[in-house]
């Protein structure tokens, strides 16, 4: 991190900004600051980050943050071009029957404007963009972000003049020096330091959403209608105790004889043949009633 006085561009008498690394050392850079118009020293020390710095050390507030503005600027105008941010859009619509319908998609990956020319500070309407790119007659605006983002009335004004318009926050970039090469990146090729202020084919991408609203629909509605066709099944009632052993009994009854032997074997832990001679004892009357063997 720079402190307040490293600038990173100065400006040179016919308006342009340079980095330190093109202009002579010390005065003879014949830059001055952007911000209050002294003149600059070019600093090109072997241990500390080259940079400019006022002549007098004097403690110029916007110095550095419109040197970064005006080299955007600038930056823009020379190379012609920008890669723009993809559009993340969503709609929702509520239905009193089935819900919320949501839907949600990003539009517009890897989409590039090639400018014709550009021009700095025009007016458009009552607006005056920091740069506009024209593509034949058609302009696109381009907004420089380094302290304060675009507000909602200007977005809404962008908006009613149909002026597409998008958003390069430099402001992470505040107080930092850097080359013309590293500023390039941030402005010109990279994506995710962008956002669209307006967009001309947002309202035909919310279309193409909405437009699934009617299928959702009917999906939901047939799934209620599903459901509402299946018949109730009343739940079985508890059975009690009583009726539980019934049951097993029964089932008990009905089995074959030799898998009563079986369980009989296992409950005992031992085999039939080893029945001590206190289990073999004879039936009472009725036993001829009993449908098992009589030993069991």
């Amino acid at each position: 991190m720079a402190s307040a006085l490293q600038i990173p561009f100065g400006q040179r008498p016919d308006g342009r900004l340079v980095e330190v690394a093109q202009v002579e050392r010390g005065l003879a850079c014949n830059c001055i600051c952007t911000g209050c118009g002294e003149r600059l020293l070019a600093k090109k020390g072997a241990k500390n980050v080259q940079h400019f710095a006022h002549l007098q050390g004097s403690e110029c507030a916007s110095g550095a943050e419109t040197a970064l503005h005006l080299a955007a600027k600038q930056l823009v105008a020379d190379k012609g071009w920008l890669r723009l941010p993809a559009l993340p859009v969503s709609v929702s619509r509520a239905d009193p029957q089935c819900g919320t319908f949501v839907a949600q998609k990003v539009f517009g990956h890897g989409e590039i404007w090639r400018f014709d020319r550009v021009v700095l500070e025009q007016a458009v309407g009552e607006l005056r963009p920091d740069a506009l790119g024209y593509v034949g007659d058609e302009a696109h605006g381009v907004e420089i972000r380094v302290t304060h983002e675009v507000d909602e009335d200007k977005q809404a004004s962008l908006a009613r003049l149909a002026l597409p318009s998008l958003e390069v926050d430099l402001a992470p970039l505040v107080g930092k020096v850097f080359t013309f090469d590293e500023l390039e990146a941030a402005v010109i090729s990279s994506e995710e330091n962008k956002r669209w202020l307006f967009h001309p084919r947002q309202a035909e991408w919310e279309a193409l959403l909405l437009a699934g609203f009617e299928a959702w629909r009917k999906g939901r509605l047939a799934d209620t209608a599903r459901r509402e066709a299946q018949p109730v099944r009343s739940p079985s009632p508890p059975r009690s105790r009583t009726d539980v052993y019934q049951v097993a009994n029964l089932k008990y009854r009905a089995s074959p004889v030799s898998e009563k032997w079986r369980r009989l074997e296992q409950e005992l832990g031992i085999q039939r043949k080893d029945f001590p001679s206190h289990l073999r004892v004879s039936l009472r009357e009725g036993g001829d009633l009993v449908l098992a063997d009589k030993d069991l």
